[in-house]
This record gives structure tokens, C-alpha cells and sequence, in this order.
């Protein structure tokens, strides 16, 4: 909301609520901020007195001091909409709505914001209504069968009378199969088939886009019957593959990141006798049970050496609690924090060739 109150002031080109660009400024500002009208008396005054552009203006300066005051949103917006500023007057009116404002059968018949209601930015505004309005949601979920999607590259000279390897790539919490496909370009090379699932449950990313995750967000049984159920998908995202494509059941491997690390390692536990290996980046963690299916597999265990979010300690660990239950696992280690890096990729994609990592691809073991 303080944002959306610094955006108004911008549009209504007053200077000194833009944001500044260094620290002096800042704190300067944050003053200029501090003396700002205690109340909206001045604001209210100009408003009945028709001067809709000073009033808002008023209005600004007050709400940039007290952005939780809704009453002072909803007065700002009037005044721009009676003074033809109706694209401001929309984020006025969402942020009275994100303020806790909630009459919107006063909003649909007050004079005030008639102009505002004729504009596609009205109808932007009421999202926000809806967004803040209060009601008793309950999560139910519901076990169903469901299509997943999974892109899928194939080596550019492909012939139906040969068989090739398989990789399928399990992206990370809040990213998605696209980005992690395209990531790899080279690595079908005259090999592999390398396809993409993605998970069905939404997780927004980082950066506001729009993710998956393999869990659902739910506890008890159901996020036990979740992780279950994701496992039965990747097998069965494979068998799809290989009834499409002349795929070599021998060479078929899984590259998990971040939790698609975690739900790698629930697989090989699940069917490890279907795959040829497995690559953790970035995770993987300790996979508890029996680890049979995991003895005779290639197995990589990725990471880079300034992940802050899955350190290189918990990394260790799981490579330590893989030799302890006797599972051979190879450990690639690269400069880089918890995001796919050209070089890590490069050096996966040689690995999965059966070529050595170079040496400069590498970085040394953290210890």
C-alpha cells in the first residue's frame, strides 16, 4: 500500500513523494514524510469547496503518512474521479479495498466516483474487493485422476529405428518444466530423448511469476496421499515416453532440483529398477527406508558451493547417508547458489553422456 500510494503521488507530479535514489535522499524524504498532515481536515476542505485536484493532492500526503486510513483512500479516490483522473482514482479505490473498506453498494451508487465506473480500471479495482473480502474457506482435496503436462525434445536427427536414452527433468518449487526444458538445449544431443513434468499444484515463485510445486499445501493424509501420488505420476510420465518414442529402457534417468531433488530421491526408492541413474541438484535430502533400488544405479549428486537456501552441509549429508547404507554416488560440486548455472548444466549434461566433469567446470569441496 505504501507503494501504491507513492505511484499516486507520482502521477499527480508532485516531487517529493517519488521515491529517491540514494540514502541521504531517503532519509530526507522519510522527514519530508513525518510532517505530513496528521488529519484529512485540510483535504476534506478542499473537497467541498470543488478543488478536486488540490484535494487529492491533499488526500496523497495524507495517505502516504496513514496508508491503513480506508476512509482517506476512498475520499481520494472521489476527488480524483470527479477530477477526470480516473486511472489514479482505480488504485485509490483498491487501496481503500486493501485498507478494509468494504461498502460496495456505496461504491456502485456514489456520485462522486461515477466517472471512475464508466473505465475498465473500476472493474480492476473491485478485483481487489473480492480479494479482501472476508469469508470462512475451508480446503477440501479431492483425489481424481488428472492430466500432467510434460514437454518433451528429442535429438534434431531422430530415428524411429534406434532407441535412445531418456532424461526427465523434475523442476523446483515454484518454477516450471518450460523454463527448465529450455534451460538445457544441448543436452538431447544424439542420445537422449529429455522431457519435462510438471507438478499440478501451484506455488507462486520468488520473483511474483506464476510456479508449481510436487506437494500440496496440506497436512496429515493428504499431503502423505499427495507425495504418493506425484511418485505414481513421474512413473508413469516415463511409460508415456516410451510408448511415444524408441526409448532405451537401460538409459533412462531422472535430474531432480531443489524438491523435484527430494521427489527424485522418492522415486528411485518407488522404482528405481526402471532407471538407469539419477542426478540431485540442489537437494535430495536423507530419503530414509530401504535404499535396495538405489545399490548399481549412476548416481550424481550436484551442488553449488553458495546455496544459501539448501547449504552445501545438507548436501554432504545426504551424500554421507547414501554411502553409509552402501549406495555409490558421485559428488560434482560448482560455483554457483540455488539456480541452474551454464556451467552446472554443461556439466551435468557430460556426465549424463558418461563423459568426465572438466576440472574448470568444478569448484573445490567446501569444507
Amino acid at each position: 500500500m505504501r507503494t501504491t500510494a507513492l505511484l499516486l503521488a507520482c502521477l499527480l507530479a508532485r516531487p517529493p513523494a517519488c521515491p529517491a535514489d540514494d540514502l541521504d535522499d531517503r532519509v530526507i524524504q522519510a522527514l519530508k514524510d513525518s510532517t505530513r498532515p496528521a488529519s484529512t481536515a485540510r483535504a476534506d476542505g478542499l473537497f467541498k469547496e470543488k478543488k478536486f485536484v488540490e484535494a487529492a493532492k491533499a488526500y496523497t500526503d495524507y495517505v502516504t503518512r496513514r496508508p491503513d486510513d480506508w476512509n482517506a483512500w476512498y475520499n481520494l479516490a472521489c476527488a480524483l474521479s470527479k477530477a477526470g483522473r480516473t486511472a489514479a482514482a482505480a488504485n485509490a479505490l483498491q487501496g481503500a479495498f486493501l485498507a478494509g473498506y468494504s461498502d460496495l453498494e456505496h461504491v456502485k451508487a456514489d456520485a462522486d466516483l461515477a466517472a471512475l465506473r464508466a473505465t475498465k480500471g473500476y472493474e480492476m479495482a473491485l478485483k481487489a474487493y473480492r480479494a479482501n473480502k472476508p469469508i470462512n474457506v475451508e480446503m477440501l482435496w479431492v483425489e481424481a485422476e488428472a492430466l500432467f503436462r510434460c514437454e518433451m525434445t528429442r535429438p534434431k536427427k531422430y530415428d524411429a529405428a534406434k532407441t535412445y536414452g531418456l532424461v526427465l527433468l523434475l523442476h523446483g518449487h515454484g518454477a516450471n518444466a518450460d523454463d527448465f526444458i529450455r534451460s538445457v538445449p544441448d543436452w538431447p544431443g544424439d542420445e537422449f530423448v529429455v522431457a519435462a513434468l510438471e507438478s499440478p499444484y501451484p506455488a507462486g515463485a520468488a520473483d511474483g511469476t506464476q510456479g508449481y510445486g510436487w506437494s500440496p499445501q496440506a497436512g496429515g493424509e493428504d499431503a502423505a496421499r499427495g507425495s504418493e501420488l506425484v511418485v505414481k505420476q513421474v512413473e508413469k510420465a516415463i511409460a508415456k515416453v516410451q510408448a511415444k518414442l524408441s526409448i532405451d529402457a537401460k538409459k533412462i534417468y531422472l535430474v531432480g532440483s531443489s524438491e523435484g531433488a527430494y521427489l527424485t530421491a522418492r522415486c528411485v526408492s518407488a522404482f528405481g529398477e526402471k532407471l538407469a541413474g539419477a542426478v540431485f541438484n540442489s537437494g535430495g535430502g536423507n530419503p530414509g527406508g530401504s535404499l535396495e533400488k538405489w545399490k548399481g544405479k549412476r548416481l550424481l549428486i550436484s551442488h553449488g558451493v553458495k546455496d544459501s537456501v539448501i547449504t552445501w552441509k545438507m548436501q554432504a549429508e545426504f551424500a554421507k547417508s547414501l554411502e553409509a547404507a552402501g549406495v555409490q554416488a558421485e559428488s560434482y560440486w560448482y560455483d554457483g547458489e540455488h539456480a541452474l548455472t551454464q556451467k552446472m548444466i554443461e556439466g551435468i549434461g557430460k556426465w549424463l553422456r558418461g563423459e568426465a566433469i572438466p576440472e574448470e567446470l568444478k569448484a573445490p569441496a567446501p569444507k
